[in-house]
């Protein structure tokens, strides 16, 4: 028996004892490390535009005077439609807003100090003529379509771009639109 008392009396190799001050301040700066690395990621990635969700973007707002404007109300005209049997029409009654340009030598006011829009005149004849040209290629149908008017008047803003330069229409108003079939 003496073997088994030598073997317990054999000291063990050290255990190295770890205090828990010591394993606070290893887990503080894992932590710290940690964090440091994820942001400097998330940083990097939206330096780089590689952060999803579009990210907020900082838009300078620029103060401008609003656009002197000025409406040119034409008279309610009919087009023929394109439909079938030909039976179709449209009254419409149209006014448009365009730019008002004011000339140093135009500045004739009303009494009531806005300019009146002229009515009438070779430009006059040639906004209708663009109108009539613009509606009477549609159906009722596409007019009664739901975007049908807002289509309507895209087309006619780009028709009035290209032969009217020097009027520059901002909007386009129905004031009147009856569809007949």
């Amino acid at each position: 028996m003496a073997k088994a008392e030598t073997a317990e009396m054999t000291p063990a190799a050290p255990v190295a004892k770890v205090g828990i001050v010591q394993l606070a301040i290893v887990a503080f700066v894992a932590v710290i490390g940690a964090v440091g690395a994820a942001g400097g990621l998330v940083w990097w990635m939206g330096k780089t535009g590689k952060l999803g969700g579009g990210g907020t973007k900082i838009v300078e707002v620029v103060k401008t005077e609003p656009q002197k404007t000025k409406d040119q109300v034409l008279e309610p005209m009919v087009v023929n439609l394109t439909d079938v049997g030909g039976r179709a029409y449209l009254r419409a009654a149209i006014t448009l807003r365009v730019a008002d340009e004011e000339k140093p030598g135009d500045a004739k006011k009303e009494e009531g100090g806005e300019k009146k829009p002229k009515a009438g005149g070779q430009q006059d004849v040639a906004v209708r003529d663009a109108l009539i040209d613009v509606l009477g290629r549609k159906s009722s149908e596409e007019l009664l379509q739901p975007e049908g008017k807002e289509q309507v008047k895209k087309e006619i803003k780009a028709v009035l771009t290209v032969r009217e330069p020097s009027l520059k229409v901002v909007d386009i108003f129905f004031t009147e639109f009856l569809v007949q079939r």
